[in-house]
């Protein structure tokens, strides 16, 4: 679909707009709609850049929101008062762009091996990965300032 409309969104995806785009009013425009063959209401994608050209995806598909940055992804079921950053995907976005928490992942030529989210002056837990297989970790973070790729030894 060419235009973003709001009005052609379910019930559950309009409302977390209204909250995300009082947030972030500026993500408007990486909005796009999302709809499944024969089902009339949509549900709302955002592909929102970092400025180090990260994309953070937020989408409502399912009857839960995702939130995706870095490897990672975080999903939620939507109430207009969360009380907890586990139970609030605006404010596990926020804790995102103002680098409160960042993206680690582990892979190797194949597949991943996990993401996770990490707070600054956590370590990264690089023996229990080389154990299970991983050959690289790589951490992400809004801004670019904890972001790292380190090949890890065999």
């Amino acid at each position: 679909m060419a235009r973003f409309d709001e009005n052609l969104l379910d019930e559950m995806s309009k409302d977390f707009a209204t909250a995300l785009f009082e947030y972030r009013p500026d993500w408007r425009q990486y909005a796009k709609l999302g709809q499944a063959i024969g089902e009339p209401e949509c549900w709302l994608d955002v592909l929102a850049p970092s400025p180090t050209g990260e994309i953070l995806l937020v989408t409502t598909e399912g009857d839960e929101i995702t939130v995706a940055f870095g490897g990672h992804h975080q999903h939620f079921t939507w109430s207009s008062h969360p009380d907890e950053i586990s139970e609030d995907p605006i404010g596990f976005i926020d804790a995102i762009v103002t680098e409160k928490i960042f993206a680690a992942s582990a892979r190797d030529a194949s597949r991943g091996h996990g993401a996770w989210p990490m707070r600054p002056g956590e370590s990264l837990p690089r023996a229990d990965y080389a154990l299970g297989g991983a050959t690289e970790i790589s951490v992400r973070s809004w801004l670019g300032t904890y972001d790292l790729d380190e090949q890890l030894g065999q």
